[in-house]
């Protein structure tokens, strides 16, 4: 056998950025900024090694969101729900997911998506937590998340959280496209 090369997939200190959330540790900072880096590495192609590039930036991750990041908390969990990292524990993903939720319009509203299906995306009933669900997708709709109103409007045409809403689901599709959301034109 013969070693034909070596690869260093290691991002060391000084090649990190460690600008971003203010309010976190310099270590947290450069977790997130490491996991930001391996992420990016992974990339779209494949490689054997992707997977575990995947798993060392939900850790960089995960580190960030224990110093106080929330986008640490948000890529970690994001991560974990496409399943190109390992799936991070229920309880814990709601808490990171929860953490992540206090200013993130994306976070807010995958927070509202797991508390109807509780993580699992082969669920079929009815929503698990409708009221917390609704209130987590309106704080992502006052975070500025167009997408959500047209998602409000949806739910209540159909009555996901429990109860139909012609009038108000048609008040979400206007502003909805109203603020420039295709689909809201088009519902």
């Amino acid at each position: 056998m013969t070693l034909i090369a070596i690869e260093v997939w290691w991002v060391s200190d000084d090649q990190l950025v460690v600008d971003g959330e203010e309010n976190i540790s310099e270590k947290g900072k450069h977790c997130l900024s490491r996991g930001d880096y391996l992420s990016a590495l992974a990339g779209p192609e494949e490689h054997w090694a992707l997977m575990q590039m995947f798993e060392a930036a939900e850790r960089n991750y995960l580190c960030a969101a224990q110093e106080g990041s929330r986008q640490g908390a948000f890529s970690a969990v994001s991560l974990s729900a496409s399943g190109v990292a390992p799936e991070i524990e229920s309880k814990e993903f709601a808490r990171l997911l929860e953490f992540a939720a206090e200013n993130d319009a994306r976070a807010s509203a995958l927070l509202a998506s797991f508390y109807c299906d509780g993580g699992s995306a082969s669920w079929q009933g009815e929503c698990l937590n409708p009221k917390k669900a609704e209130a987590a997708l309106i704080k992502a709709i006052h975070l500025g998340s167009v997408s959500s109103i047209n998602t409000f409007g949806s739910i209540l045409e159909n009555g996901d959280y429990g109860n139909v809403n012609f009038a108000r689901a048609v008040s979400c599709y206007h502003l909805a496209a109203k603020k420039g959301d295709a689909l809201g034109k088009e519902n």
